[in-house]
């Protein structure tokens, strides 16, 4: 996240971390992508915005996102005041762990969330975030904040 530091973790929306493994499964066998969108200066998930998987020839491994959803999504988060603060996607039959390729991609300034999709079913979610100067993702703490109102998660 831009203006925030993530070093006491992330605090997530449930409804979003709930839209995220229910649109992983659905997609399941092949990799999901969405946009995490939040507010400017905090260390928060309001919402999970599926975006489409323009990769048709590696689909089942990668994802790529259309630039135009990543501007809707921006013009969506802004209309509450927020930004678009990272990405999630799926690794289908894999880990939750970033793989080389989502290495090569990743930018610094945002937050990764990764779903493993065993058999059509979402595992363990995991948060990480790029450090260029190790080049390497460091782990992120997810604080899940239950309720039915994004709003709840200040």
């Amino acid at each position: 996240m831009k203006d925030s530091t993530t070093v006491g973790g992330v605090s997530v929306a449930q409804a979003a971390l709930e839209g995220i493994t229910a649109h992983a499964e659905e997609i399941y066998p092949y990799e999901c992508f969405g946009f995490l969108l939040g507010q400017h200066g905090q260390s928060c998930i309001r919402v999970a915005r599926p975006g489409r998987n323009v990769d048709t020839v590696r689909a089942h491994d990668r994802y790529e996102m259309d630039p135009q959803e990543f501007l809707q999504a921006q013009l969506e988060a802004e209309k509450w005041g927020g930004e678009i603060v990272g990405f999630y996607h799926s690794h289908p039959d894999g880990t939750a762990i970033p793989s080389a390729y989502d290495r090569e991609r990743a930018w610094e300034e945002y937050l990764y969330l990764i779903v493993p999709v065993a058999g059509g079913r979402a595992g363990t979610v995991r948060l990480w975030q790029l450090q260029a100067s190790e080049g390497s993702f460091l782990e992120i703490t997810m604080h899940i904040v239950k309720g039915g109102s994004a709003d709840q998660c200040l």
